[in-house]
């Protein structure tokens, strides 16, 4: 596998970086660290993933990681903006514009008292001490990944939120990421902290202002840090829907400890290439995770993805279910791994990874994995990849639907399952509009009202059961 070089990756770089953000020397100092250690990791630690990567230098051609301007007439009250927000009246809200914050707000009537949001930059000058603590001991390591450490080196933004202990905010936080810039290198570092007894909804959401209109790559990667205090509960519903030109790496962790739980949503559209590695570490007792993810990918799009659970400590349940659609030349690698550790001694953890090819020319791979150190656990995983059953085209077809039509019946009733769960009423329509204007778009067709999606009714949220149902099907 040749060398991944990334243009103007150099510690000069970083260093004119850190100093014109005013930066402490501890944190120059982790950036050199980080960018040392991404010029000597490999894409994949795991030589079983390492066949199954097709990233190369080529991909970050042209990608200037020092044309981050924003255009001096674009505001917070720019038409533009208004366009990706709608009719929707969010009062905790943190909008980014490539590298740079043009709004963030915080409901204080929602019982947000003692709720920080803010951006990484002035958490770094407010809360120093806070920030630290968590830079140098984070969920995400830059020894961890190869991609985590270049955002580590590189990062210009980003965001912090801290819910302090027995707060509970009823409105949802949305943090809305818009790509402006073709060519820039984004490097966003996000730290998420919940302290006991607290709860938080959170929707994170990324879009292209500028479409797919051009060849040059842009370069969107994320790392982001959740630490879930004892009792505490987060809701995270994503949607990623990115143009064709851009290149997004992701990198989450979460930390649970003892009865935390997180429900955790994403849908991916858009990017030419998205590389995401989520790995949920339960650590206290009784601590639980579901984690659903979506993937409807067209063109020549390709997808790297890994869901991995951790299980750390004793009665400890986690649940992945990734389900992706592919399309024309499109390619997906699915991989996920379920670690029980000696200590975690009742753990239950479920994971499903399968893929629909509705086209020959698409391509999938599915990789769950087991690592179980102890007795007396329940741990289930399960994929597949296929080809769309002709046979249901045909039956579909004969009951009056055309071809096209039915080929689109068949994908909404193999993703809806997972879409269903989705405790976010407001993340399941927006996940049902964007799959209807891709579906549309590939067809050249335009989206009318009348065209929605709207398998969830009046979208009202229910109570979920969590993994509980599948561990009482699979183990009788």
């Amino acid at each position: 596998m040749e060398p991944l070089l990334v243009e103007d990756a150099d510690i000069r770089l970083v260093k004119e970086l850190s100093e014109s953000r005013a930066e402490p020397k501890w944190l120059l100092k982790q950036r050199v660290e980080a960018l040392e250690l991404f010029e000597k990791l490999p894409q994949e630690k795991s030589p079983l993933y390492g066949k199954y990567s097709d990233i190369k230098s080529s991909d970050f051609q042209g990608i200037d990681m020092k044309n981050r301007r924003i255009p001096s007439s674009f505001t917070e009250s720019s038409e533009e903006l208004e366009s990706f927000l709608g009719d929707e009246q969010l009062k905790s809200l943190l909008i980014q514009v490539d590298d740079k914050v043009v709004k963030k707000t915080i409901d204080n009537e929602d019982g947000a008292k003692g709720v920080i949001l803010t951006d990484i930059a002035n958490a770094l000058e407010e809360h120093p001490n806070l920030i630290k603590k968590y830079f140098l001991n984070g969920a995400l390591k830059s020894q961890d990944d190869k991609f985590v450490a270049l955002n580590h080196a590189f990062f210009n933004s980003g965001l912090f939120i801290y819910v302090p202990k027995n707060t509970s905010l009823k409105q949802p936080i949305t943090n809305l990421f818009l790509s402006k810039t073709v060519g820039a290198g984004i490097f966003s570092r996000n730290l998420i902290v919940l302290d006991e007894g607290s709860s938080l909804k959170f929707i994170d959401e990324s879009h292209s202002m500028e479409g797919d209109c051009s060849d040059i790559h842009s370069l969107y990667s994320t790392v982001t840090d959740i630490h879930l205090a004892k009792r505490s509960q987060f809701t995270y519903g994503g949607i990623q829907n990115l143009g064709n030109n851009v290149i997004n790496l992701a990198n989450k962790k979460v930390i649970l400890d003892g009865d935390s739980r997180i429900t955790s949503s994403q849908a991916y559209f858009g990017g030419g290439l998205t590389r995401t590695r989520l790995d949920n570490v339960l650590v206290g007792p009784n601590a639980s995770t579901e984690d659903m993810e979506v993937i409807l990918a067209d063109n020549v799009q390709r997808f790297d993805m890994v869901s991995d659970l951790t299980h750390e400590s004793t009665s400890t349940r986690g649940t992945v279910m990734l389900r992706g659609v592919l399309m024309n030349k499109s390619k997906g690698i699915f991989k996920g791994m379920i670690r029980i550790g000696k200590d975690a001694e009742g753990a239950e953890a479920y994971l499903e990874e399968h893929a629909m090819l509705l086209t020959k020319g698409a391509m999938a791979n599915a990789i769950p994995g087991l690592e179980i150190e102890t007795n007396d656990v329940k741990a289930t995983h399960s994929a597949s990849v296929a080809l769309v059953e002709e046979e249901e085209i045909f039956y579909l077809m004969s009951r009056g639907l055309d071809k096209d039509e039915a080929r689109k019946m068949v994908v909404l009733a193999f993703i809806e399952p997972i879409i269903r769960r989705i405790p976010s009423p407001n993340v399941r329509h927006r996940i049902w509009y964007l799959f209807e204007l891709k579906w549309r778009k590939d067809k050249g067709l335009k989206l009318r009202p009348e065209d929605m999606v709207l398998l969830d009714g009046d979208f009202e949220e229910t109570e979920r059961s969590g993994p509980q149902e599948f561990f009482d099907r699979h183990y009788k």
